[in-house]
């Protein structure tokens, strides 16, 4: 079942689609206000090709979503 999610809601180990189709899980991700993302308004993700920068507000579109 697909859940939308806000970026700043995601977590390790989530399978989402990206906006260009593409399926990715997330393997890495850095909150905001935390020691490695000092920025309040930005979620820091890897999908696997680098750390990418998105809003809190983003929303992403999560197709196996793990249990918080």
């Amino acid at each position: 079942m697909d859940v939308v999610k806000r970026a700043d809601q995601l977590a390790v180990g989530d399978e989402i689609v990206e906006d260009n189709g593409s399926y990715r899980q997330v393997r890495g991700l850095n909150l905001p206000g935390t020691d490695w993302n000092p920025h309040k308004t930005v979620v820091r993700i890897n999908l696997g090709y680098g750390w990418l920068s998105w809003p809190v507000t983003k929303k992403v579109t999560v197709i196996s979503p793990t249990s918080r």
